[in-house]
C-alpha cells in the first residue's frame, strides 16, 4: 500500500475531521508451547472434552484439550443423513436478509466453483485420504432454502458441529463479560471492554457472529471447530472495539492478549479464567499442527497481524480502498483458517495462488460491505460508530450518487471479482495441481460463500423486520 493513509473521524460535532493513522510493528509467532493451562472455573463446560463424547481414531488431542474426541457421524451415518432430509441437522435459520432488495436485478452472476472434473476426483478420494474432513459438513441446497444469495458461488455448506460451536463461543463471550480487567478497561466512547460481549449475549448468540465459523469453515472436525469458532469471536471483539481503544485497553488488555497468543506469557495460578482460555486456545492450535497440516501457528499469527494493522484514512480510488480492505477485513486470516479446517499443508504463499486469493479476498470485502452498509450507515449517522469503512459509501462520495445506485455499482464490482476468480481457477486447472492444493482452493471458496451466507441469515446486519415467522431447520419447511 502506498500514499498518505488517513481516516475520517467523528467528534462531538457534525463535522468530519482528518486524523493520520499510525502503523504498528509486526512480530512473529512463537512455536514453543506454553504448557497445559490450569482448569478454568465457570458454570458451563470449559474444554473440548466436555462438549464431545466418543473417541476418534483420527484426532490426537493435547492434555489441555482433554482426551481424543470424535465425530458422532461415521461414513455410513453421514451418507444416510445426506440422503434423508428429515435427519439433516441444520442450524435453525431465523433471518432472511435481502440486502440488495432495492437494487436493479439485471446483473447475471457467473458460476463460480471447483471444475467438475476436479470435483469428481476430490469426491472419489477415500475418506482416509481426505482425513475425514468431508464428514464434518452438510450441503446447503439453496434451491430448497430460497435465500437471497447474490453471488455466482455454487457451493454452500454447514458444519455439523454447530451446537458445540455455539456453546464454546457463548462461553468465551461470558468470560469476556465477567472478566474484571475487561470491566475496568474503559473505551473512549464510555463503554467497558466487557460491554461488547454483554451486548452479544443479551441477544441470541447463535444469531450473531458465532455463526460465521460454521459456514466459512464447514469441513473442520470438532476439535478444530471448537478452536476456530473462538478465534472468530476474538477477531470481532478486537475489530469492533478497535476504534475506541484507550491507552489502558491497549496496555493492559490488547498487549496481554497478543503476548498470550504469541506464547510470551507463561501460565500462572494468578491468571484469570479468560487468560487461561486464551492460553488453551493457543495451545490447541499448535497441537493441531502435530496431528495434521501446518496452519495452526499461521492462524494465530494472522490474528496477531490483524490486531496490529493500521486504521483507516482517506481513499483516493476504489483500488486504494480495496488494497486497505484486504488487510482490514482479515483475508489473510480467513485463508489460514480455511487451510487449518481441512488439515492442509499447502503453501498458501505460493505465487500461483496470489491472484486467486487476492481477487477472492476482494469478493469477500465487497460483498461484506454491501451486506453491512445499512447497519454501518445507521451506526455512523447516530454517532454510535466513529468511522464508516465501506465501499458503498466510498463509491457514493467519489461519484456523488445515492446509496441505491452505489449499491448496484458495488455489486457489479463484486461480480467482476467473482469472474476474475473463475478465470484464475481455469488457469490453475492448467497447472496440474495436486488434489491437496484443490482442497485448499475449495476451502477458500467455502470461506467466501460462508461469509456471504452468514451475512444473510444473522441479525448483525439487519433489524427484526427481516426475521422469519418460523425458523428454517431443513429444506422441507419451504416445500
Amino acid at each position: 500500500m502506498s500514499g498518505s493513509r488517513k481516516r475520517l473521524k467523528r467528534d462531538n460535532s457534525d463535522d468530519l475531521k482528518i486524523d493520520t493513522a499510525r502503523n504498528s510493528p509486526q512480530s512473529a509467532i512463537s512455536y514453543q508451547e506454553s504448557g497445559a493451562p490450569s482448569e478454568i472455573v465457570v458454570s458451563e463446560p470449559t474444554s473440548l472434552s466436555d462438549f464431545c463424547n466418543l473417541p476418534s481414531p483420527t484426532i490426537a488431542m493435547s492434555r489441555a484439550m482433554g482426551p481424543p474426541e470424535a465425530d458422532e457421524y461415521g461414513p455410513q451415518q453421514a451418507e444416510n443423513t445426506e440422503r434423508n432430509s428429515d435427519e439433516v441437522v441444520f442450524c435453525p435459520i431465523k433471518y432472511r436478509y435481502d440486502y440488495l432488495h432495492r437494487t436493479a436485478g439485471w446483473f447475471k452472476p457467473r458460476q463460480l466453483g471447483i471444475p467438475a472434473s476436479i470435483r469428481q476426483q476430490l469426491d472419489a478420494q477415500p475418506l482416509e485420504i481426505q482425513l475425514h474432513t468431508r464428514m464434518n459438513s452438510l450441503t446447503i441446497q439453496n434451491s430448497d432454502f430460497r435465500l437471497p444469495l447474490h453471488t455466482g458461488l455454487e457451493s454452500f455448506r454447514q458444519n455439523r458441529h454447530w451446537r458445540m460451536n455455539i456453546r464454546a463461543t457463548t462461553e468465551l463471550l461470558q468470560l469476556f463479560a465477567e472478566d474484571e480487567r475487561c470491566k475496568g478497561a474503559m473505551l473512549t466512547d464510555g463503554r467497558s471492554m466487557s460491554s461488547w460481549a454483554e451486548k452479544v449475549l443479551s441477544r441470541k448468540v447463535s444469531e450473531s457472529v458465532s455463526r460465521f465459523a460454521i459456514y466459512m469453515f464447514p469441513d473442520a472436525d470438532k476439535e478444530r471447530m471448537w478452536l476456530l469458532g473462538q478465534l472468530v469471536i476474538l477477531i470481532f471483539i478486537f475489530d469492533d472495539m478497535w476504534e475506541h481503544a484507550s491507552p489502558i485497553v491497549t496496555e493492559h488488555i490488547k498487549d496481554d492478549f497478543i503476548a498470550r497468543v504469541e506464547g510470551r506469557t507463561s501460565s500462572s495460578t494468578a491468571d484469570t479464567p479468560l487468560q487461561k482460555r486464551l492460553t488453551e486456545i493457543r495451545d490447541g492450535f499448535l497441537q493441531c499442527d502435530k496431528t495434521g497440516g501446518d496452519a495452526g501457528a499461521q492462524s494465530l499469527q494472522t490474528l496477531i497481524n490483524f490486531c496490529r494493522h493500521s486504521y483507516p484514512r482517506d481513499f483516493s480510488s476504489i483500488q486504494d480502498y480495496l488494497d486497505y480492505r484486504d488487510e482490514d477485513i482479515a483475508n489473510e486470516y480467513s485463508w489460514a483458517c480455511a487451510k487449518f479446517s481441512v488439515r492442509s499443508s499447502v503453501n498458501q504463499d505460493d505465487p500461483k495462488f496470489s491472484r486467486f486469493l487476492r481477487r477472492l479476498g476482494d469478493q469477500i470485502s465487497i460483498q461484506n460491505d454491501i451486506a453491512s452498509y445499512e447497519k454501518e450507515e445507521r451506526d455512523f449517522e447516530s454517532g454510535k460508530a466513529a468511522h464508516m469503512i465501506n465501499l458503498v459509501r466510498v463509491i457514493m462520495d467519489l461519484n456523488k450518487i445515492d446509496a441505491t445506485l452505489a449499491k448496484s455499482m458495488t455489486y457489479n464490482l463484486q461480480l467482476s471479482a467473482e469472474s476474475d476468480v473463475a478465470d484464475e481457477i481455469e488457469a490453475l486447472e492448467r497447472q496440474n495441481l495436486s488434489l491437496e492444493e484443490w482442497r485448499f482452493i475449495e476451502a477458500c471458496l467455502h470461506a467466501s460463500s460462508g461469509n456471504l451466507f452468514t451475512s444473510v441469515i444473522i441479525s448483525r446486519y439487519c433489524d427484526d423486520s427481516w426475521k422469519l415467522v418460523e425458523d428454517l431447520t431443513h429444506p422441507l419447511q419451504l416445500n
